[in-house]
């Protein structure tokens, strides 16, 4: 990032660069997204303000958010879509938070499946402390916006 920056004449904060990481994970496309929303708002000096003012651009712009969108619309079945939400919403959770309560043993097995899947994908990671969570922030975002459009939240 500091060396594309270079080249965009940007100058990344520590903390600027922090605040990336989280959005992106050091996901190429998502920081190269990222980092092109930050260069059309302008040049020089990078802190966390300026990369909060180019995530919330992001996030208005449908164009960019196409990618994460899709992934959390069309590429999670519904167990999956189901525990993006909920760790969206409330943030990270100890994993049997995301297992339905009474469920049967192969209702169980099946959401346990489909968290498997995301943390596969690292679209969710476990967290030192044992809490699964996002591992992307921008994806994170696009689901907490949705849960809103959809009416799940106020």
């Amino acid at each position: 990032m500091t060396t594309l920056g270079r080249r965009g004449q940007l100058t990344f904060d520590p903390d600027a660069l922090a605040e990336v990481f989280m959005e992106t994970s050091g996901h190429p496309s998502l920081t190269r997204a990222l980092g092109s929303q930050i260069l059309g708002e302008s040049r020089g000096k990078i802190g966390t303000a300026r990369v909060k003012s180019a995530v919330a651009a992001f996030l208005k712009d449908r164009d960019q958010t196409a990618i994460l969108r899709a992934i959390y619309e069309t590429r999670m079945d519904a167990d999956e879509q189901e525990m993006a939400r909920i760790l969206a919403l409330q943030g990270p959770q100890p994993r049997r938070v995301l297992f339905p309560q009474q469920a049967s043993a192969g209702r169980r097995r099946q959401v346990r499946d489909a968290l498997q899947n995301l943390l596969d994908t690292t679209v969710l990671v476990e967290q030192a402390d044992g809490r699964i969570a996002h591992r992307y922030g921008l994806l994170r975002r696009v689901v907490q916006l949705e849960a809103k459009e959809l009416g799940f939240t106020d």
